[in-house]
């Protein structure tokens, strides 16, 4: 039953399973992570072996070439960039408020009835 596997002793086996098992749901918490496929290996040996293969293929497909990953280390992380987005809309709209109030109570002021109008 177990020839030609290599570690196919039931007793190893079962102490796998059983490892398995204990970090199964620890497992899926990663999920929202990092994306990945759970291989049933209870095929053949070249069945399991050709699984395993299309899924390295598969995320092969989805990494950035070694070039392209090099240069977007440089750019700044989406939630940096949306962080910094956020400080300086408050900085200009603080600054409008300030420099060109009437003008800004203007635009506020348009802005809201064009919201009321949606409403409707």
């Amino acid at each position: 039953m177990f020839l030609g596997r290599r570690g196919g002793r039931p007793q190893l086996i079962r102490k796998r399973y059983a490892i398995f098992k204990q970090h199964y749901n620890a497992m899926f918490g990663l999920k929202d992570r990092f994306q990945f496929h759970l291989i049933d290996a209870s095929g053949s040996i070249e069945q399991v072996r050709n699984v395993i293969l299309h899924e390295f293929e598969y995320q092969s497909s989805l990494e950035l070439d070694q070039d392209t990953h090099d240069m977007l280390q440089a750019l700044p992380l989406a939630t940096d960039v949306g962080k910094h987005a956020r400080q300086d809309l408050v900085r200009r709209l603080d600054g409008y408020m300030f420099n060109h109030r009437d003008l800004f109570q203007c635009v506020s002021a348009r802005l809201a009835a064009m919201k009321k109008t949606r409403r409707r």
